[in-house]
């Protein structure tokens, strides 16, 4: 019976020294790469998509912290992607969610020979490759194609398509359009594009190890956008078309110059550069789009050009740190809240001073529309003088000056004959007014809420003042009527047959009232 038993007991841990093996990886585990492993698949154009592979191979094996090189092979083009590879939805088959390698992992790019072109977007996100190998059949480099955030070395192995120069910069093979400067490099004080570039492309400059950059008029085709971010760019000379949003969120750049050729700053070409100080516009230039300042915070300095006719709406709302402005003679349009404070998101106004030119321009709407609230300095709550002095306009817009509550002088045109209605709303800071004798009207509300006014002087036109023109100044002590020749006390005997001008002109709370 004992035999029995141990011979049953061997027979089993016979059958099973022959069962097949089975692992048991953690969850984490399944998803990685393993050690010697190669990840591969298709990546050609449409129609074609196996004749171009990709594979991902690991160069150190074994190690903690391993790399990888990103393969193409095969014969024709590559296919093109719409985004970068970051994005929710990329396409990009060696993307982390499809292979578990990290994106950052990569290092390396190897176009093979047989390729022939680099598909948009194919190796854009890839913000850990340092250096980039260009097959010899290369022709076509397509739109963000690379990323050039860490690159150090572009080879281009002997492709007559393409050439470097001696900084490692990417360029096409006659040297007009810049495609790509290594933004893995050292940093450098100063680089200007080569006289021969006409076009740079997309992408060219992210991560530029570069503190300033000169682009000339030689580059004639605009701008791309999102192209200059990621470095340490500190300073930029601009003599050539850029397009909406070209320099936003470029968070060290500190100070920017504009030379002749530009006409036009798009719209949101500098938006949200938090760290600009300083604008240096040349002459040339006709207009400033739509918030093409927006939220630069730090900007104190922007002398606008005389040739300047239209500022857009909201140019430079948010632009905490400017302390003046200086409108040009021959502005003609100027948008809606283009100087707006957003005080709930903690924006604090520091503008003191607005100069006017010859002109009061006409304003506009968000859809260049006209405007009868343009609200252009809401919450700039120190601006403390206006100046008007220098206008020919004879009208000083309805709500223009509304609610500036540090307002202290107003140096009205001397040609004046209106103040529209609620034009100087709550200028609690206000603490005289002295009427030019052009001045005929003053509309609804034009004063009301200046509760800091101590002092009126009428000039000799006055004849029309609107209903509540001041109403609540309970701080006025004297009214100087004696110029007003056109409203008399005998015009009002208290049957309402008279000028109502002089019931609006004289206030309950003024202790002396001059005749």
């Amino acid at each position: 019976m004992k035999k029995r038993l141990l011979s049953a007991i061997l027979s089993f841990c016979m059958l099973l020294t022959m069962a097949p093996t089975v692992a048991f990886a953690a969850e984490d585990d399944e998803a990685a790469p393993q050690s010697n492993s190669v990840l591969k698949g298709n990546c050609g154009a449409a129609s074609s998509e196996s004749s171009v592979t990709w594979k991902l191979t690991q160069n150190n094996e074994g190690s903690e912290n391993p790399t990888y090189t990103l393969t193409i092979s095969g014969s024709g083009a590559m296919a093109d992607y719409t985004s970068n590879i970051k994005h929710k939805d990329a396409k990009q088959p060696w993307q982390a969610g499809a292979t578990g390698v990290e994106i950052e992992k990569i290092t390396n790019v190897v176009v093979s020979d047989g390729v022939t072109s680099i598909g948009a977007f194919a190796f854009n996100g890839l913000t850990g490759v340092s250096e980039y190998d260009i097959g010899a059949n290369v022709s076509t480099i397509k739109q963000w194609a690379l990323d050039t955030s860490a690159a150090k070395i572009f080879n281009v192995n002997g492709n007559a398509n393409f050439k470097t120069d001696d900084d490692g910069v990417l360029f096409n093979k006659d040297g007009t359009t810049l495609i790509a400067y290594p933004g893995g490099s050292t940093v450098r004080e100063e680089y200007t594009v080569p006289s021969a570039v006409t076009a740079i492309s997309d992408g060219a400059f992210v991560g530029c190890p570069i503190k300033k950059l000169t682009i000339g008029s030689n580059v004639t085709t605009e701008l791309p956008g999102w192209s200059f971010n990621g470095g340490v760019l500190g300073e930029l000379d601009v003599n050539c078309p850029f397009g909406s949003g070209t320099f936003a969120q470029i968070t060290t750049l500190k100070k920017v110059t504009l030379r002749d050729s530009i006409t036009e700053i798009p719209e949101k070409a500098f938006l949200n550069c938090t760290g600009l100080q300083t604008v240096s516009i040349l002459s040339g230039l006709t207009k400033i789009g739509t918030q093409a300042f927006f939220r630069c915070s730090s900007l104190q300095d922007v002398t606008l050009p005389t040739s300047l006719k239209e500022i857009g709406y909201q140019a430079f709302r948010d632009c905490d740190a400017l302390t003046s402005i200086t409108f040009p003679d021959n502005l003609e349009k100027l948008g809606e809240q283009a100087f707006l404070i957003t005080e709930r998101d903690g924006h604090i106004g520091s503008l003191a001073t607005v100069t006017f030119g010859k002109n009061v321009p006409t304003f506009q709407t968000a859809q260049e529309q006209p405007s009868d609230s343009p609200r252009l300095f809401l919450g700039q709550n120190q601006l403390k003088t206006v100046d008007m002095s220098r206008c020919t306009t004879t009208e000083i817009s309805a709500g223009l000056f509304n609610g500036l509550n540090a307002l202290e002088t107003i140096i009205f045109p001397t040609g004046l004959t209106e103040i529209g209605d609620n034009a100087f709303t709550n200028c609690s800071g206000l603490t005289s007014l002295e009427f030019p004798d052009s001045l005929t009207k003053i509309g609804n509300s034009a004063f009301s809420g200046c509760t800091g006014l101590t002092y009126i002087s009428y000039g000799n036109g006055i004849d029309d003042i609107g209903r509540n023109a001041f109403f609540g100044c309970t701080g006025v002590n004297v009214i100087d009527l004696h110029r007003a020749t056109k409203i008399d006390e005998l015009y009002y005997n208290g049957a309402n047959k008279g000028d109502p001008a002089l019931t609006h002109a004289c206030i309950q709370a003024a202790k002396y009232v001059k005749y």
